[in-house]
């Protein structure tokens, strides 16, 4: 996800995120995403986007790479599952990917924690 990080914080991120709300016919802008409401509105519609700009698989063969690479880098324990924490999950199924990923590309075992303040997403 690191790889990821430097782009969610860019200018592009947030036009393709404002332009996923325009086509599901929500007008919105920047400075709502830190709007707490805003979010819960658009999870307790039903029409919340699972996914903004890549699909889970994408993102997550992005991310067990990362993560793989830094396992074998030896700065994490090689006998213990490893583990993600994916803040702001919202609907995605990336957590669920990034563990297939993992096991099926990498063969590790990994936990994802998933966890958004919406309890209409959870």
């Amino acid at each position: 996800l690191a790889a990821i990080a430097p782009f969610a914080r860019s200018a592009a991120w947030r036009s393709a995120v404002v332009h996923r709300l325009r086509q599901d016919g929500v007008a919105a802008n920047a400075s709502q995403f830190g709007d707490r409401a805003f979010w819960e509105s658009r999870y307790t519609a039903g029409r919340a986007p699972r996914e903004w700009f890549l699909s889970a698989g994408a993102a997550a063969d992005s991310a067990a790479a990362a993560l793989s690479s830094h396992r074998r880098s030896g700065l994490s324990a090689a006998d213990s599952p490893l583990r993600c924490l994916h803040l702001g999950c919202g609907t995605s199924n990336l957590g669920g990917a990034i563990c297939d990923a993992l096991e099926s590309e990498h063969r590790l075992a990994a936990t994802v924690t998933n966890v958004d303040y919406s309890p209409a997403a959870i």
